[in-house]
């Protein structure tokens, strides 16, 4: 069975030479097309990004949210790192870094994977992102420690759209998420599988190889516990309405004081 790194490159490298659809090049379905600037702007609120940080973007993608942090972020003059696997980091130059007006000497560009292919030590960041990464990598606790441990004092870091099964379980067993599931799937109510809670949602997921996520309230409470009792102020926060995933997925922001 092909782990989650192995599935997630094929599908990215897949999406990252998409000319027409930026949407789908960053994963997302083609009818979200326009919401990107939303996920940005959230973003950059909840990063609270200011002049002249340090920022590191793990699992960058490509598209519209990437290239308006770019923006943003370049116009507060900022030391950008973004890393990806190759081909998406080789679209993202080709298409939009290379072609910028911006001046593009704060920004560095690394191939690879995270952690095991970050080779660059005592390099320390402000802000860290990881933006619906979590779910693409087969130890998402392991990601999210070597992350944190590049935080300077002060520092933040988001995991930004994680999909909890139990989370997306508690919407699809809801009324609320039977008709959202069948408006979305095109289709009448009575045809939406039907689950007693958010357990039995979970636990068929776990039984499907193909599910692409097996984060859940446990690895969530996990972070929760883990970075609270290492003296960080950690937030679990609901998306706001209008981005793509908003009713399945939740954000967490580890915040290091010194």
């Amino acid at each position: 069975m092909k782990s989650h790194i192995e599935k997630s490159k094929e599908l990215y490298s897949k999406l990252a030479g998409n000319k027409t659809n930026k949407a789908l090049i960053a994963g997302r379905y083609s009818f979200d097309e326009g919401k990107e600037q939303l996920i940005a702007n959230d973003i950059i609120s909840k990063l609270d990004l200011k002049k002249d940080i340090t920022f590191f973007d793990i699992g960058c993608g490509g598209g519209i949210v990437t290239e308006s942090l770019i923006k943003y972020l370049s116009e507060l003059n900022a030391i950008i790192t973004l890393m990806d696997i190759s081909e998406v980091i080789d679209i993202l130059n080709e298409d939009f870094i290379s072609k910028s007006s911006l001046d593009v000497s704060h920004i560095q560009l690394m191939k690879g994977y995270f952690p095991s292919d970050y080779k660059i030590e005592h390099q320390r960041f402000d802000r860290i992102l990881l933006y619906s990464v979590l779910h693409c990598t087969d130890n998402p606790f392991e990601v999210i420690n070597e992350a944190v441990s590049l935080l300077n004092p002060y520092g933040k870091i988001l995991l930004g759209d994680i999909p909890n099964i139990n989370q997306k379980g508690r919407f699809l067993s809801s009324a609320r998420g039977k008709i959202f599931e069948a408006e979305y799937k095109k289709t009448n109510v009575e045809n939406i599988p039907v689950y007693k809670d958010h357990h039995d949602f979970a636990d068929k997921m776990r039984a499907d190889q193909n599910y692409y996520s097996l984060i859940d309230d446990e690895l969530i409470y996990k972070i929760h516990r883990t970075y609270t009792q290492k003296g960080y102020d950690v937030f679990i926060i609901q998306q706001p309405e209008g981005l793509p995933f908003c009713k399945t997925r939740h954000d967490i922001l580890i915040c290091k004081h010194d």
